[in-house]
């Protein structure tokens, strides 16, 4: 893996190398293959499901894939749950399921394992790159900081790491960010030419936004708002206005239906997964911080502190007369909107609340790495050419180098890491396990939470806790088969399941 890794860096190389030629489009191309490896790379690392959130997302995604408008933590409660409790419910609507169709999508063509699951992050990860590009080149009307800014970003460590499963979160912070990333794309096409074409697709990434992650989603209005009202004096036809209107409504159609449904087919889950929802406002729910958290969270999704003093110094020099100054302010508003509502207003503190505006961020950093250049530029004119290009490429590989952070990646992953081979073992286990039990068999006394991972590969019912020595009798009488691992570290089966002739010991050993 170490190698892997670190190798794995040069992938970037062409497209840095064609960009100093000059050669704009090959360079794009070169570095969205880059982005679409890098990411297949990492979405192999680790072979198993990561604890927050992936396992649960896992499991009700390969749900989804036979039953997709009834989203399921596992297919029957054959024991009580709290319809509250969203890591050990029955149908499950902790969030939006246009991700989690996704994965189940992409697990019904490809298989259910977790290349396919991780697959539509890559996916999302390099058009990303690709938007990013985009918004860079109309914002700042300057090629060469819409090559570093994608190209940073291709290449960020939070990124990449919520492609593998690894943060907190992961595919649906990934998509969401991905299709706000989109809508802010879709908008700046927009106002190059104002076309019906442009105006609906913001609306249909923003309908795409909201079924992921819900009202963030709606950002790109507000600085569509911004922008209307920075250039109000260009905007005198009705047209402009029927545009948005139009955004507003399609995205309105796309994502209202599912909460209508959900509210007449699933009354009591839909309540409390709203009512949820609401309770991050005022509660930290298990994640507490400061007004300053997101703005410490920075260090981790910009990939450190020197990406940081580019930025601020990027966010200033992105009002200079060279620039599109009305842009810059749209940018700024909706950067500053969502740090704004998850720091002053939203108690939870989670990372990757802030994500959806990182494209804005990148930019930024690569607005000041290109003011140092243009600084800079008086030392190396004098620099014969054949040494200014490579010292040049030198420069932004080192970048690259420095938003990948493969040191920290492959930290996560140290061999000796008891936790990681511990996630090992047990999903050894679990792929083996149909040689062993019958598909419907209820396991109990599985690892804390990894029944879900169960759940995942194998058809079987799962749980981590095992029921009284009535309720076993009561199921046992109804005809259902029980099976359970044998006690392993702290988790002790009691004498009467032990004991029990009628239930299945399983004999491979959990960590």
């Amino acid at each position: 893996m170490l190698l892997q890794v670190l190798l794995s860096s040069l992938i970037f190389i062409p497209s840095i190398v064609l960009h100093k030629q000059g050669k704009e489009k090959f360079a794009l191309w070169s570095l969205l293959l880059a982005a679409f490896g890098i990411r297949m790379m990492m979405i192999g690392l680790d072979p198993y499901l990561h604890d927050w959130d992936e396992r649960f997302h896992a499991t009700v995604a390969k749900n989804m894939m036979n039953y997709p408008f009834r989203p399921m933590l596992r297919l029957e409660a054959v024991l009580p749950y709290n319809v509250e409790d969203w890591w050990n419910n029955y149908v499950w609507l902790h969030k939006q399921p246009l991700f989690l169709w996704q994965m189940a999508l992409s697990m019904k063509i490809f298989g259910v394992n977790t290349l396919a699951l991780r697959l539509p992050n890559v996916m999302m990860g390099t058009c990303s790159v690709y938007w990013i590009y985009r918004i860079a080149i109309i914002w700042t009307r300057r090629i060469q900081t819409a090559f570093i800014a994608a190209l940073l970003f291709a290449a960020s460590y939070y990124s990449l790491e919520l492609c593998s499963g690894l943060m907190p979160l992961e595919h649906n912070d990934l998509m969401m960010g991905g299709y706000v990333t989109a809508s802010i794309w879709a908008f700046c096409e927009y106002t190059e030419n104002r076309s019906w074409q442009w105006a609906l697709l913001v609306g249909i990434f923003v309908g795409c936004a909201i079924l992921v992650k819900w009202l963030t989603g709606l950002l790109v209005f507000g600085g569509w708002g911004v922008f209307l009202y920075v250039r109000r004096a260009d905007f005198h036809a009705v047209s402009v206005y029927n545009h948005f209107l139009g955004a507003v409504i399609i995205s309105i159609a796309i994502f209202l239906p599912w909460q209508w449904y959900i509210s007449v087919a699933f009354p009591v889950e839909s309540a409390a997964s709203y009512a949820y929802n609401f309770k991050h406002i005022f509660e930290d729910l298990g994640h507490p911080g400061t007004v300053l958290s997101h703005f410490s969270y920075m260090v981790i999704g910009y990939s450190g502190g020197l990406f940081l003093v580019f930025m601020v110094l990027g966010a200033r020099f992105a009002f200079h007369d060279g620039l599109t100054k009305g842009m810059s302010l749209v940018m700024l508003a909706m950067f500053a909107m969502v740090y704004g509502f998850f720091s002053l207003v939203v108690a939870t503190k989670i990372a990757g609340l802030t994500f959806p505006v990182s494209a804005i961020g990148f930019i930024w950093i690569a607005l000041g790495v290109q003011y140092l250049v243009d600084q800079s530029s008086r030392w190396t004119m004098k620099m014969p050419l054949i040494a200014a290009k490579p010292l040049s490429a030198l420069v932004l590989f080192s970048l690259v180098l420095y938003a990948y952070q493969p040191g920290r990646i492959l930290n996560a992953r140290k061999p000796d890491d008891p936790g990681r081979n511990a996630k090992l073992n047990n999903t050894e286990v679990y792929c083996k396990l149909q040689s062993f039990v019958t598909p419907d068999e209820i396991i109990l006394n599985c690892k804390a939470f990894e029944d879900t991972e169960l759940r995942f590969w194998q058809p079987n019912n799962a749980y981590d806790w095992y029921p009284s020595a009535q309720k076993v009798d009561s199921l046992l009488n109804h005809g259902y088969k029980l099976a359970a691992f044998k006690s392993f570290n702290e988790q002790i089966l009691p004498d009467y399941l032990e004991q029990n002739p009628l239930v299945r010991k399983i004999e491979l050993q959990l960590k």
